[in-house]
């Protein structure tokens, strides 16, 4: 939807890291809860795509 955490929200979703209410809805301006914030750092962790490490380290990378 043209936010600056667009591309990083569909990485994460793509790599099965957030899941949003349903298949259309999702929340990014909601609260993250602990529970979720730790489920968010298991499959990051455990992550084939390298986690959000990873992603991160592109979004500097770009920067020059």
């Amino acid at each position: 939807d043209g936010q600056w955490y667009t591309p990083y929200v569909g990485w994460a979703d793509g790599n099965g890291i957030v899941k949003g209410y349903s298949d259309t809805a999702f929340a990014p301006d909601d609260m993250v809860t602990e529970e979720q914030a730790l489920v968010i750092v298991r499959r990051s962790a455990t992550s084939r795509q390298g986690g959000f490490t990873t992603c991160l380290t592109r979004k500097f990378l770009a920067r020059g």
